[in-house]
């Protein structure tokens, strides 16, 4: 038999910084970038390409936008509607690329100099609730190719922890490429902290979707209950508590079949 072909993809992005961007995170990701082929178009014109594509292309067509949306899957959802809900795989860097410079601060602490932008970077959220992360990678990169130094440097596992639109393109990417990736689910940022538990409700689930309901009956949404682990609230210590036990019995259960 002979060796399996690889697939072909063609990914559309919003802007050079972007392209040069996944330029430097596929190989941080080892993932095989010789199978992708990167456009640089604006919005309308990459709702235009996903659309004309031949219906007997083969090749895999796939999108990145920016979207400041409260998840992932809210945020993909209202893509997929402004580009005409095309046949083509569409993800979204949440609220924009630029976000994902902060997604490992140890490694962007590395590429700064000052106390300064230190304490800034100190001082950050996470990655995907800074308001305008284009302008504050602007103020700590008055160079554009500097920031990709932190991409460089960049801890992948702790990344796609603490950004779930990152780890959602990562895995993507893997998918439809058909290549492996190294980003287990369980990652131990913060030691399985707040952090990972929000991201994990926030990757998966839309914002208005119930995802936990307590013995006396009341209800929480998924943008509620990632509130609740945030700020460390009793609810949200039950909510994670019984996270890990649900998974810790199923798992179980799976061993024992």
């Amino acid at each position: 038999m002979g060796a399996q072909r690889q697939p072909k993809v063609e990914l559309f992005v919003e802007g050079a910084y972007d392209a040069e961007f996944l330029a430097h995170l596929f190989p941080r990701a080892k993932l095989d970038s010789s199978q992708i082929q990167v456009h640089v178009s604006g919005r309308d014109a990459i709702r235009q390409r996903l659309h004309a594509r031949p219906s007997a292309d083969e090749t895999a067509y796939v999108a990145l936008l920016d979207a400041d949306q409260p998840n992932v899957p809210d945020a993909r959802e209202h893509a997929r509607r402004e580009l005409g809900n095309p046949h083509a795989e569409v993800f979204c860097a949440v609220p924009s690329i630029e976000a994902w410079l902060f997604a490992d601060p140890d490694a962007l602490l590395e590429c700064v100099e000052g106390h300064h932008a230190r304490d800034i970077i100190g001082r950050l959220p996470l990655p995907e609730q800074i308001p305008y992360p284009a302008e504050m990678a602007a103020r700590l990169f008055p160079d554009p190719s500097a920031s990709f130094c932190a991409i460089d440097r960049m801890d992948l596992c702790r990344a796609a922890a603490r950004s779930p639109s990152l780890h959602a393109f990562l895995r993507g990417m893997a998918r439809i490429t058909g290549q492996r990736i190294k980003l287990p689910d369980d990652v131990h940022a913060r030691s399985l902290g707040r952090d990972t538990f929000s991201n994990l409700i926030a990757e998966i689930a839309p914002a208005d979707t119930i995802v936990y309901r307590t013995v006396d009956g009341s209800t929480f949404t998924a943008e509620q209950m990632i509130h609740h682990i945030r700020e460390g609230t009793a609810t949200g210590r039950q909510y994670a508590s019984d996270l890990l036990r649900v998974s810790r019995d199923f798992l179980a259960r799976q061993a024992r079949r």
